[in-house]
């Protein structure tokens, strides 16, 4: 009884948004904030299937996963794609490879990357294994890369709004690099969330 209080005044007052990387939250949080003014909203990054396990025991609204949600209480639809790039100074030796540079291209090389970035941290450290990684705060990261040569990551959804004047990207070629989110809800739930699904979709 005491769980299911918990739930319903949760469900009442607060959105709660699970995801497997920053990125939907970034391309989507401030449409949430607009739709949902009266709520507090809440997100989490975490692996794939405790993110299921906690829609399933109502600890989210909606989640967002790499991969379609094959069960017959839920339902996933595509919702964005996200492209890895790497960031580097104008002067870095690989800043003449317009095109793009390939994992095998970079491993090796030392990076600053942001906190807890879920998926991509997995993806990056198996592609580049000999490579050494530097986390930092997000309050602090792009104080830190303005005053560094240190490369980094970025994607298509931080790009827009990035400012550093003596960097480029180039897009990171592999097919790892290039990552598919999908909105996963229950079923049960889709018209709570029809307007959300449409603007998504």
């Amino acid at each position: 009884m005491r769980e299911r209080v918990i739930a319903f005044y949760n469900q009442k007052t607060n959105l709660s948004i699970g995801s497997v990387a920053p990125g939907p939250m970034i391309k989507y949080g401030n449409l949430f904030y607009s739709m949902f003014p009266v709520k507090t909203i809440k997100s989490k990054i975490e692996e794939e299937n405790d993110l299921i396990y906690g829609l399933k025991n109502n600890n989210y609204d909606f989640i967002f996963t790499s991969n379609e949600v094959l069960d017959p209480t839920l339902e996933s639809k595509f919702a964005f794609t996200e492209n890895l790039y790497i960031t580097i100074p104008k002067s870095h030796f690989l800043s003449g490879m317009k095109n793009g540079v390939h994992f095998k291209e970079i491993d090796g090389q030392s990076f600053l990357v942001a906190e807890n970035l879920g998926i991509w941290d997995k993806i990056v450290a198996k592609n580049l294994p000999k490579s050494k990684f530097f986390p930092q705060a997000m309050e602090n990261l792009y104080e830190i890369i303005n005053a560094s040569t240190i490369p980094n990551f970025s994607t298509n959804l931080t790009l827009p709004v990035r400012a550093e004047i003596n960097r480029i990207s180039l897009p990171i070629l592999d097919d790892d690099a290039t990552m598919n989110f999908y909105i996963t809800y229950k079923k049960q739930d889709k018209q709570k969330f029809k307007n959300i699904l449409a603007l998504i979709k």
